[in-house]
């Protein structure tokens, strides 16, 4: 078996392709991570979504100390919309929810 890989040397990321069914051809659409000024690692735990509303995609880093929630544009580069820190905390697919308020 070759050596583990170091969690320093590894990287999450959010990906979206898009997939032929007739010609059994994938392409990479978007991703969001490894080219990034900061890369994350989460060894598990980790979710992404597209968000209907806005078009950005909403990405769970949750096997991260800390968890990390980032909201992203689906541009190149990607633009960040938030980013929220869970100190101490797992996180496993988090949602948007719409507003609390009227």
């Amino acid at each position: 078996f070759d050596a583990i890989l170091p969690d320093a040397d590894n990287f999450s990321r959010a990906v979206e392709y898009s997939i032929d069914a007739d010609t059994k051809e994938v392409e990479l659409v978007w991703e969001y991570g490894q080219f990034e000024e900061e890369t994350l690692y989460t060894f598990f735990i980790g979710d992404a979504d597209y968000m209907p509303l806005t078009g950005n995609a909403l990405i769970t880093f949750g096997g991260t100390q800390p968890a990390r929630l980032i909201e992203v544009t689906r541009t190149t580069p990607a633009i960040k919309v938030f980013d929220l820190a869970l100190p101490g905390n797992f996180s496993y697919r988090s949602e948007r929810l719409p507003s609390l308020y009227p």
